[in-house]
């Protein structure tokens, strides 16, 4: 269901490829790696490894709301933006959900876990679904992400508000997955900003976001969804358990918000890769998806992600998103080196 499920494979299990030996294509995350104050925060809390960690997250959320100039009150920590799905789903119960094709496949595990009913549009459709009457009986809720998970589509501020307006009209929650907005540098198209302009207008609308992929701390688990309805953040957050965020990812989420320039540095990064390795894939003959992300969708042959394995490189294999078949693949934008190497092993 999900990238960097390298462990999983049978080559890892006979030591023909290792996370620390193979390259891991299949995760898109911030290809600088673990920031040197990551690991110094990461060591430096492990003192205080034998005390329960602030069970209401009161810095993080504080620090998260400083940098947004919205309410800490409106802001909901998770162990990863997948618990925030999860606490979504199951708070609110959805009795039918609608989601765009393809998208992540993450929000149909949550979903499922309510058992909700599940309806698909593409992205070219969604307003003329949204708009039609026979969606008067409408899903109680849309999911959305910003850039969309596995194409890197963009959404511009306009489109979404359009989106929301029709969806308000239906009486649906709007969750908008913005995980990978900041890695693309698009924080302006954040639905955080309309929230924060007109908190009464957006106060069904629901934004999940991550640290996992921005800072490369996918193993730390740390996540937020902010909402400005009090009642509806809060019967979300019910569905969360008590202390669900060590003190160690805490305090290592605290001390990254203050990395700007390596946030710019890895924006810089991405932007210049991800031109070159788009042009590249082009030239060997794939169909490549434009693309506003850390990560590219292209097709390919079917059996490219096992002939890569062989070589000790993970692709994301698409076949499991809805409205994509067999020969749709996602590969991460890492640094220069490694890029190159995926380049090469695409010759074989």
């Amino acid at each position: 269901m999900h990238g960097g499920d390298y462990y999983l494979s049978e080559l890892y299990r006979n030591n023909k490829f290792q996370s620390n030996k193979g390259l891991d294509f299949s995760v898109n995350l911030n290809p600088l790696g673990p920031d040197s104050l990551l690991r110094e925060t990461y060591l430096e809390s492990v003192k205080y490894i034998d005390c329960y960690p602030d069970i209401n997250c009161t810095a993080l959320k504080e620090k998260l709301a400083d940098k947004w100039r919205i309410p800490k009150e409106w802001i909901y920590i998770t162990s990863g933006a997948s618990e925030g799905f999860m606490a979504i789903a199951n708070g609110r119960c959805y009795k039918e959900a609608f989601l765009i094709a393809p998208s992540f496949v993450g929000y149909r595990y949550a979903l499922d876990s309510s058992n909700s009913m599940v309806t698909y549009s593409s992205y070219n459709n969604i307003i003329n679904n949204l708009a039609s009457s026979s969606m008067e009986k409408s899903p109680q809720s849309l999911w959305i992400a910003n850039p969309n998970n596995p194409d890197g589509k963009i959404l511009e501020t306009e489109y979404t508000e359009s989106i929301y307006r029709l969806a308000k009209e239906k009486k649906m929650d709007v969750i908008v997955d913005e995980c990978f907005l900041t890695l693309a540098g698009r924080n302006d198209l954040s639905v955080i900003n309309l929230m924060r302009e007109k908190p009464s207008e957006y106060s069904h609308l629901i934004c999940v976001r991550s640290f996992t992929k921005t800072y490369a701390m996918a193993n730390l688990r740390v996540g937020y969804f902010v909402c400005t309805d009090k009642k509806l953040g809060e019967c979300i957050a019910k569905k969360l358990p008590e202390w669900n965020v060590s003190g160690v990812s805490l305090n290592c989420a605290e001390k990254m918000l203050d990395k700007d320039e390596y946030l710019t540095k890895a924006r810089q990064l991405i932007d210049s890769e991800r031109e070159r390795i788009s042009d590249a894939l082009k030239k060997k003959g794939f169909e490549v998806f434009p693309s506003s992300a850390n990560f590219i969708m292209f097709r390919g042959n079917t059996g490219l992600k096992e002939k890569l394995l062989e070589r000790g490189i993970m692709i994301r294999d698409c076949s499991d998103f809805e409205g994509l078949g067999t020969g749709y693949y996602r590969i991460a934008v890492r640094n220069s080196g490694e890029n190159d190497f995926l380049i090469k092993a695409l010759d074989g």
